[in-house]
Formats: structure tokens, C-alpha cells, sequence
């Protein structure tokens, strides 16, 4: 059940999101919308991203079917339409849809969507934001939203965060980007010695280090403490597997360097489990 916050006002305004952000699984109010991918593991076998299938009931999917082999689009264009449609009969006036720059499928039907609805006030903003920096920045953005429809003021929200925010992807998987080869689904990885390490920023995502026989896991620890020593941040970490004792162990000993400091901790979205492998660990921060 999306999180909605109750009692919320007649609102004016609405953003719609894509479900590879983490929106879905964090409290916000119906001015924020989902627009849901479809998940789809034979063409027999369709699922709508976070309605019909969440991302925990994903990865155990993944772990347990060994045939498993997901491909993700995005919402259908028909649907796209009833949504606004939609919007619009709930007397919404602007309407403003977030969308990291990659997702090109979406992106296009959003394009042909506003062509198609010339006479609404509808903006798409492409964003380099994703997982927990985007939710903070949409959920910090939407707040303005909402009082006078400022897209000026929404795209500089979104422009602050873009240049501060840092993730690191550890995937504990057998082979590089793009052939990777699922090892068993573990909740403790920690004596794996073979994986890749991704750093990721505003320029996007790019290989930093790919190891064999060696233990990744200090390098990771030491890239956040190291990165954020002399900064006032906000840390979080994205999982597949919540009893992880890899996540439990990185928080641990990341809040013994840095103690009263909260970890923001969210599963990671199954589209990106799906891209990195269902084992994939992603850690990072938003300097405030």
C-alpha cells in the first residue's frame, strides 16, 4: 500500500515519478504519483513494479527460479494518458513529471504525451538524480510545488542536490557489466572476494574498481569515511537483502567512525538489483 499522508488538502499540483526511484516505499502525500514499470519474466508473465510484485518478493524471485531472466519497460502509453486524464478530472492545474535522464523509453512517451495534451500545463524535467538522492530532492522539491507551482524553484532544487550527492554500487557478482553471472542469492557475502565497484555521481556511473581474490569490503568502507571526514552529510544505504550482515557490518562500522550520524537504509529498487546483481549493496551520501 503506497504511503500516503492522510488528510492532506485539495492539491493543485502533482509530480509523477518513476517506480525506479525509491518513492513508493517512502512517506509522501498524494501530490506524488508512480508512474509503475512492468516487470516481466516470460511474455506470459507481467508484473506492475511495486503493485504486483515489491522488490523484496523480486529478489526472492530472482534467488529462487534460476531461469529468472526480468526485462523492465515503462508504463504503457494508454496508461500514461488515463493518468493524466485522471489529474485532470481531480481539478489538478500543473502537472510535472521528474524523470532521471536514462530512462529513455519514459521519457519519449512523456514527450508525445505532452504534444498529445498541448492545451495542459504539463513539464517534464530530466534529472541525473537517482535511489535515495531523488527521493530527497523530489520530497524537498514537492514541498515548494505545492505552494505556487514554481518549476523555476523545483529545477533548482533538483540542479543543488545533483552536485551533492555521491554513490558507491558494490556488486558482488561473478562478471563485469554487461554479462553478469548471478552467484546464490546470500545474506552474507562478506568473505566474497571477487566483485566490481561503480562510483557514481552526476556524470553518471563508471567502473572504479573491479577486483579478484581480493576483499572489497574495507575499500568501500574507507571510500564514504574517507569522502565525508570533513562533511556534514546525510548517509544511506540501499540493500537487496535487509538481514544482510554485509549491511548490518558496513553501518556498524561506519557509525563507529562517525557516530551519532543516522544511516538512511531503503531497499534497492529491483531495477537496479536486476542491472548490478540481486546481491548488489549501494552506499552513499547527500552533503547537506
Amino acid at each position: 500500500m503506497i504511503k500516503y499522508k492522510l488528510g492532506c488538502d485539495i492539491l493543485k499540483t502533482r509530480i509523477f515519478v518513476s517506480s525506479r526511484t525509491n518513492i513508493n516505499y517512502v512517506k509522501h502525500d498524494s501530490s506524488i504519483e508512480v508512474l509503475n514499470d512492468i516487470i516481466s519474466f516470460h511474455s506470459y508473465e507481467d508484473y506492475v513494479d511495486y503493485v504486483d510484485m515489491n522488490d523484496q518478493d523480486f529478489y526472492i524471485r530472482c534467488k529462487n527460479d534460476s531461469t529468472a531472466n526480468p526485462t523492465f519497460s515503462s508504463i504503457p502509453y494508454d496508461y500514461l494518458i488515463l493518468r493524466i486524464e485522471k489529474a485532470v478530472k481531480d481539478k489538478v492545474e500543473k502537472i510535472l513529471f521528474i524523470i532521471n535522464d536514462n530512462e529513455f523509453e519514459l521519457i519519449k512517451k512523456i514527450e508525445d504525451a505532452i504534444s498529445e495534451k498541448n492545451d495542459l500545463d504539463i513539464t517534464l524535467l530530466k534529472t541525473k538524480l537517482l535511489l535515495y538522492p531523488f527521493d530527497y530532492a523530489v520530497l524537498e522539491a514537492n514541498k515548494e510545488f505545492k505552494k505556487d507551482g514554481d518549476i523555476e524553484k523545483i529545477e533548482a532544487k533538483l540542479r543543488d542536490v545533483e552536485d551533492r550527492f555521491k554513490l558507491y554500487f558494490f556488486s558482488p557478482e561473478r562478471d563485469i557489466l554487461p554479462n553478469i553471472s548471478k552467484i546464490d542469492f546470500d545474506d552474507d557475502v562478506l568473505g566474497e572476494k571477487r566483485g566490481t565497484l561503480y562510483d557514481c555521481n552526476k556524470s553518471g556511473v563508471i567502473l572504479l574498481k573491479k577486483y579478484k581474490n581480493r576483499y572489497p569490503f574495507e575499500y568501500l568502507l574507507n571510500a564514504i569515511i574517507k569522502e565525508t571526514a570533513y562533511l556534514n552529510v546525510i548517509p544511506f544505504i540501499h540493500y537487496s537483502d535487509q538481514h544482510s550482515k554485509f549491511v548490518y557490518k558496513l553501518e556498524k562500522e561506519y557509525l563507529n567512525k562517525k557516530p551519532n550520524t543516522k544511516i538512511i537504509k531503503e531497499v534497492l529498487p529491483a531495477y537496479y538489483g536486476n542491472i548490478y546483481g540481486i546481491n548488489t549493496l549501494v552506499i552513499g551520501f547527500i552533503m547537506k
